[in-house]
């Protein structure tokens, strides 16, 4: 009976220390995208145009764009012509940069710090990240939903501000919109800077 008990330890063992690996793995991962933040918003040679061009760079290295376009459209998606797919990836992309930008230029002068490292799924983990303000604010509470797209390669596929999900409430903003103007009229109103945003720090 011992000896049937060992390698039952030795899998149990194997995989406790296969979860911490990939949880730092997502930490480091976060570290990441959050240094690279700070290093955009804090160089003062740089222009709010510039920063946002970087910022909007970030966003398709770091998040999985594709997949957060996809599900923010659910089932209209699968309507749309190749043409219409590129064009509305594309929209969409930038319309996350500018829900996201306001957030991320927190960093400028402040810090943060990563409080909690979740597995939720076999390849999905959530990450809550406080920005820590100066002169008595009170912090910002940010969950970053990241998955692991392949072996050690990790992307954020939603940002959680104050308990409110991005893609979820441009789901749902999304969904009425089509509802009520179709798929143009929201292609259009995301050109035309028509939609709103689901997120506003002071």
């Amino acid at each position: 009976m011992f000896k049937k008990f060992i390698p039952i330890l030795i899998i149990f063992i194997f995989l406790s220390n296969t979860s911490i690996a990939s949880t730092q793995d997502v930490e480091n991962f976060v570290d990441k995208v959050a240094d690279r933040i700070i290093k955009i918003v804090t160089n003062k040679n740089s222009s709010e145009k510039t920063k946002s061009s970087q910022i909007l760079k970030m966003i398709n290295d770091e998040f999985d764009v594709k997949w957060m376009s996809r599900f923010t459209l659910g089932r209209s998606y699968r309507k749309l012509s190749d043409s219409q797919q590129e064009s509305y990836i594309d929209l969409y992309t930038q319309y996350l940069c500018n829900n996201y930008s306001p957030i991320l230029m927190k960093y400028s002068d402040e810090s943060y710090k990563i409080s909690k490292v979740m597995k939720t799924g076999s390849k999905d983990y959530d990450v809550d990240v406080s920005i820590l303000r100066k002169g008595g604010a009170p912090a910002i509470a940010l969950r970053y939903h990241v998955k692991e797209v392949s072996p050690d390669s990790y992307k954020a596929v939603d940002m959680v501000v104050e308990g409110i999900s991005t893609i979820l409430s441009q789901r749902s903003e999304f969904s009425y919109i089509v509802q009520e103007k179709g798929i143009d009229g929201l292609l259009e109103d995301l050109r035309g800077g028509k939609v709103k945003k689901q997120h506003n720090i002071d």
